[in-house]
């Protein structure tokens, strides 16, 4: 069973292209990412959706799909959704960027390089030509982790998201210097915001949850930093 995601904009074609054009079975899902606000083209658009998957649904292929609704304004909130739909997905995960807001491909683009190892393929539109074109997934490391970084969000993560200086020292073995140095080093790159100073606690934000979901399939730096 395939997973395929696409970004659903006012204009169906490129994704009516997609579905004639890969091999489909019967039980194959796909998600249409939608913005939160609905106008008349857009209700008109999955209108017309409706209407294809009931053509293929009478001519022997059903498919299963679903909408996901994403915040348009909210990068971070939108790479936590489509990333939980891609890593809950079971069987290969295809996405389609083929139309809709540029905040949300830009958003699906950022979570399948982040999980290019759970995606089988990759497409977009060239708008000059109106082409379906191929994109390769490239390892961009844009957090520069390393194995401790990510313990430390992993205990937070396994603490509903919350987490103490001591805490860190206790569970890592890790001096009082090291763990603080840490914990700022975290800080500065958006994955915990402070919530208090005595003792001093964190919280993830939608970043660093984010990134504790990548631990599930991506292998983190091995690397002692330090």
């Amino acid at each position: 069973m395939k997973t395929i995601i696409f970004s659903l904009g006012f204009d169906i074609s490129g994704i009516i292209s997609a579905l004639t054009t890969m091999p489909l079975e019967t039980g194959d899902k796909l998600v249409f990412i939608i913005p939160s606000r609905d106008t008349e083209r857009s209700i008109r658009a999955r209108q017309e959706i409706e209407n294809f998957l009931n053509i293929l649904a009478i001519r022997g292929m059903k498919l299963n799909h679903t909408y996901l609704r994403v915040n348009e304004e909210d990068i971070q909130e939108m790479l936590r959704d489509i990333m939980k739909v891609i890593l809950d997905s079971e069987g290969e995960v295809y996405i389609e960027a083929t139309g809709g807001l540029r905040s949300i491909i830009v958003a699906l683009t950022l979570a399948a390089v982040i999980l290019r190892k759970k995606i089988a393929a990759f497409h977009t539109i060239a708008e000059s030509s109106g082409k379906r074109i191929s994109i390769s997934l490239i390892d961009p490391n844009p957090l520069d982790l390393d194995k401790i970084d990510v313990e430390i969000l992993k205990l937070a993560a396994s603490l509903k998201g919350e987490i103490t200086t001591p805490y860190v020292e206790v569970m890592l073995n890790l001096t009082k210097p090291t763990a603080t140095r840490r914990l700022h080093k975290l800080l500065e790159k958006g994955l915990l915001v402070s919530i208090a100073r005595k003792p001093a606690k964190y919280k993830l934000t939608p970043l660093g949850w984010l990134v504790t979901d990548i631990g599930r399939v991506s292998n983190a730096d091995t690397s002692n930093k330090g």
